[in-house]
């Protein structure tokens, strides 16, 4: 079927691409304020402290975002059930790939979240057909259903720089990571780089998988059309199976990629890195496919356009939550966003950001540390940056998934406001929450 079909000199067939473009036209005043804003910005200068005007915001918050990695999640399960080490890597890749195409129309970035947001929610086993196929989750000895829900909690647990650190959980398998964007201006472009990681354990299997992040680029921000790309080298690692697969994001200005979106990719032995067991390419939006090498095959591996639907998490009612968690701390943001008044928008997102230095402000006052609420640090250094986020009960998610997320419950304990905020503004959002 193919004349290359070992090491990187392996050459996939020309397929044309599918998907649509990120791309947006922007005119008259949104133009007009970037502009304004960019060009008080140092070439090279990260944007973490700049504050981005509200129609180029996506309305959901960051820690909402990093739950599209987990909207298949018979892919991570089905990992769960393969009985060789290639086959598990492979269902990796597979599951690592298929959210990337979860996008709004043009290009917009999620929300900034505050230090101390806290986003949760959780997926049940019985709202998706394609996992009581694989029998994930049966009842507990209790007859509880605990052990067939999926669980994910998010928090930012620094601000200085941007961390976000999260934690997903179902039965059998659970993943903790943190991500800490961050971007710069350079002339036309806006570089975003993802730096952190995910750290998946098959706990069946005795394994852990490191996996990181690639970049993302804005370009046109001045000029031209605003179209957004992915771009760079991921990796997901696994030291006790000795096997790593590699995700290359091409994109057209770095790497001379005839179509928009492509990736390439392999999967291969940690000591042998020139000989691939398989490669990857297609797009990452459209269809993907496999090649093996040994049989010298190609299969499809990801179609996303092929019925295979994004489960949404499950979250409680806005009414309910506490004023801090995402939904109900944007909720005036999301609103004015959704009905087109980025006026107004803009004025909510502004009495969040005053509340956030008043908070830090009282806290440097009281001599007081952040502390988070559900992760701990795992320091690597005196660099904040170069440190990993565990999540604290992590030994009991080794214990066949007894989350702690709370007795009886699938949402974290209270905590409290004033952490956050100072006591005026805790008080204040104690007697209307979420208003601002």
């Amino acid at each position: 079927m193919f004349g290359l079909s070992r090491g990187s000199s392996f050459k996939p067939p020309k397929r044309k691409h599918r998907g649509s473009k990120d791309e947006e036209v922007l005119e008259g005043q949104p133009k007009s304020l970037l502009m304004q804003m960019l060009k008080q910005v140092k070439p090279g200068l990260e944007l973490s402290k700049i504050p981005f005007p509200a129609f180029v915001l996506e309305p959901r918050s960051l820690l909402d975002k990093v739950t599209d990695f987990f909207k298949f999640p018979d892919l991570i399960f089905e990992t769960i059930q393969q009985k060789t080490p290639e086959q598990r890597m492979l269902y990796l890749m597979k599951w690592f790939m298929s959210g990337w195409h979860l996008r709004p129309k043009g290009v917009k970035k999620p929300y900034n979240p505050v230090l101390g947001e806290v986003f949760s929610g959780q997926w049940d086993v019985n709202d998706m057909p394609n996992l009581a196929d694989l029998h994930i989750g049966e009842s507990g000895s209790d007859g509880s259903d605990a052990s067939k829900k999926i669980f994910y909690v998010a928090e930012q647990v620094s601000h200085h720089p941007p961390i976000s650190a999260f934690m997903f959980a179902g039965p059998g398998v659970s993943v903790e990571g943190h991500v800490y964007p961050h971007s710069t201006f350079q002339v036309n472009t806006i570089k975003g780089k993802m730096d952190g990681m995910f750290r998946i354990y098959l706990h069946e299997h005795d394994e852990m998988y490191v996996v990181t992040l690639p970049n993302f680029y804005v370009r046109g921000v001045l000029m031209g059309t605003i179209q957004q790309e992915i771009g760079g080298e991921c990796t997901l690692t696994c030291k006790k199976t000795g096997l790593e697969g590699e995700i290359d994001f091409r994109t057209k200005s770095m790497f001379g990629s005839d179509e928009h979106n492509e990736i390439r990719g392999k999967m291969y032995k940690i000591n042998d890195p020139k000989s691939p067991m398989y490669h990857i390419y297609g797009f990452w939006d459209d269809i993907m496919y496999m090649h093996n090498v040994e049989k010298n095959e190609e299969s499809v591996f990801f179609d996303c356009h092929g019925g295979h639907k994004p489960a949404a998490i499950k979250t409680r009612p806005v009414d309910e939550q506490e004023y801090y968690e995402s939904q109900k701390l944007w909720q005036d943001v999301t609103a004015a966003i959704v009905t087109g008044d980025m006026d107004k928008a803009t004025d909510a997102k502004t009495v969040l950001e005053d509340r956030q230095r008043r908070g830090v402000k009282h806290r440097k006052e009281e001599g007081k540390e952040w502390a988070p609420r559900f992760f701990e640090p795992v320091k690597h250094g005196d660099n904040m940056k170069n440190w990993e986020w565990r999540y604290k009960y992590s030994d009991s998610l080794m214990n066949n998934g007894d989350t702690k997320i709370a007795p009886g419950s699938w949402y974290p304990p209270p905590a409290h406001a004033d952490s956050m905020f100072d006591p005026g503004d805790s008080k204040e959002l104690e007697k209307t929450p979420g208003s601002s």
